[in-house]
């Protein structure tokens, strides 16, 4: 997913924001975050570290739901895409790979489970994440079974929630909260399950 700006807070006739002290600020985020946690990190201490006033921080996101949601994405923490690939099969995994290439990051390890847990007690960072992340997600679910539909792999009436449950949820599961180790087959296992799974629906 080609990483695009969230934040749009600039007030009219500002100066023109610096890329640079832009990617220094995100990089003092990420920092504060994977050592104190959503909850306990502050913009203060992100301006600080990237040696910038919070004037510049507050030129770029309105608060810390912002901030954390747009340095996902220059991060590489997105969306997984997949183009056509001929079979459901196939597709699934692709998509399995690419995520475990993403969830396997050492960046993803240190921030995901802290941000994911701090949805269901913050609902500005739940609505950014929802927006950015989970819809965009839900759309990528759709085009596969779309395509899955179109060949006659899956029934009319297969459901694109449930399918981007199977999807994501086993393989964040056995990343992030059991960390199994993965095995050379596991991408080709997973999308067998997942396709039959999808096929009954």
């Amino acid at each position: 997913m080609k990483y695009e700006r969230i934040s749009t807070h600039q007030p009219a006739g500002a100066a023109v924001l610096q890329p640079k002290v832009t990617g220094a600020l995100m990089r003092s985020a990420l920092i504060e975050l994977a050592r104190h946690g959503y909850a306990n990190f502050s913009l203060g201490a992100v301006a600080r570290r990237a040696n910038v006033g919070k004037p510049s921080l507050y030129r770029r996101w309105r608060g810390k739901p912002e901030l954390v949601a747009d340095m996902l994405l220059h991060f590489g923490i997105s969306v997984v895409t997949v183009e056509d690939m001929g079979s459901l099969q196939r597709e699934l995994e692709e998509y399995a790979q690419r995520s475990i290439a993403m969830l396997e990051r050492r960046l993803a390890r240190a921030i995901l489970p802290d941000v994911y847990g701090e949805l269901a007690r913050n609902t500005a960072l739940s609505e950014h994440i929802r927006v950015h992340f989970q819809e965009p997600k839900r759309e990528q679910a759709m085009r596969i079974i779309d395509r899955a539909i179109a060949r006659g792999e899956v029934p009319p009436t297969a459901d694109s929630g449930l399918a981007l449950d199977l999807m994501a949820g086993p393989l964040y599961w056995h990343l992030m909260i059991t960390k199994d180790p993965v095995t050379d087959d596991f991408a080709a296992k997973f999308a067998k399950a997942i396709a039959g799974a999808l096929k009954a629906c």
